[in-house]
């Protein structure tokens, strides 16, 4: 009889395990389809991640963690994985309407996730759908250091104008008033606010800019002209560095950039490091030092470095030749 027994409880763990793994191939495809529609079914995605997390699914997907399961197979940020799990938890903890909690969108239910129990979730979340971003994180910050006076940054208001065609203008109040539906509220800017934020959430995993922009973004910005690599083909390594030191010396006599002239270019402590190595001036940049300062320490030294230059190079008027350095120089005498 003992022996009936522990093949009974042998099978009913192999049928648990089987279920499990069949459980989490099915999270996973569910993952997977919801992920393309993060924005309107935030709240879905966050369940499963909850469950991930919780029943450690990701191994079974052959992951060592759940943050390299979000960024590998998914692409999504850990960090934005995670907060999707907590607001679920959030949810599941608290018995909280999903319907309310979707219509406020992610971001502002992140804020929550802080702060939010049983006696004030009803208070909070109404709270949430009349207060853009900015002033819910000022009152998340209040409720979180109880006791501390948290001073409001002032209060400025910007006017963005628009001017648009009538099928451009029938797009964007169809948007807004869509938003002012889910959020519940009448408030036109709130709306716009929230269209806004959702956007950035989520295409925050977007692809990198294509070198092209890159390139076109760094000259607008610092006035500096970036160039594709260039190919060598030369018998030896000497040949290629001297090869690419003639191109070098050609570019730059071409540009007519004189190193003053590219210093007054630069806006950065990485770039100003950089000239500083390639220059070989003995010149320190501290966290401290603003650029001002470091570009004027940097022209000091170079015109210290240029003065002793020209004193080491004696000019026409220096040189002293008598008349038997000439002799000697024509083989006379």
């Amino acid at each position: 009889m003992p022996r009936k027994k522990a093949s009974t409880t042998k099978a009913k763990k192999k049928t648990t395990k089987a279920v499990t793994v069949s459980r989490a191939i099915k999270v996973r495809k569910e993952v997977i389809d919801l992920r393309k529609t993060i924005e309107t079914n935030y709240l879905e995605l966050a369940k499963r991640f909850s469950e991930i997390r919780e029943k450690q699914y990701y191994r079974d997907y052959g992951f060592q963690s759940f943050a390299s399961y979000c960024e590998m197979e998914l692409g999504i940020k850990s960090r934005r994985a995670i907060y999707l799990s907590d607001i679920w938890n959030m949810v599941s903890e608290y018995h909280l309407s999903i319907p309310q909690i979707r219509s406020i969108g992610w971001t502002k239910a992140k804020e929550l996730t802080r702060v939010l129990t049983a006696d004030n979730a009803k208070e909070l979340i109404a709270l949430a759908k009349d207060m853009s971003v900015g002033e819910l994180q000022q009152e998340v910050r209040k409720l979180a250091s109880p006791g501390v006076t948290v001073t409001p940054p002032p209060t400025t208001l910007t006017k963005i104008e628009f001017r648009l065609d009538e099928s451009e203008a029938d797009v964007i109040t169809s948007a807004l008033e869509a938003a002012k539906s889910m959020i519940e509220t009448e408030n036109g800017t709130t709306a716009l606010e929230h269209i806004c934020s959702t956007w950035l959430q989520e295409h925050e995993d977007a692809a990198p800019p294509s070198v092209e922009s890159i390139i076109a973004y760094v000259k607008r910005v610092f006035g500096v002209d970036l160039v594709e690599a260039t190919t060598i083909v030369a018998d030896s390594p000497d040949d290629a560095t001297e090869q690419l030191s003639d191109d070098a010396g050609d570019e730059q006599q071409e540009e007519g950039d004189d190193p003053l002239v590219l210093l007054d270019k630069l806006r950065t402590k990485k770039q100003l490091r950089a000239f500083i190595k390639d220059n070989a001036l003995g010149v320190r940049i501290s966290r401290k030092d603003k650029i001002a300062d470091i570009k004027n320490n940097i022209r000091d030294a170079m015109d210290a470095i240029a003065g002793s230059d020209s004193a080491d190079e004696p000019s026409d008027e220096d040189i002293e030749v008598d008349e038997e350095d000439i002799n000697a120089i024509l083989g006379i005498g």
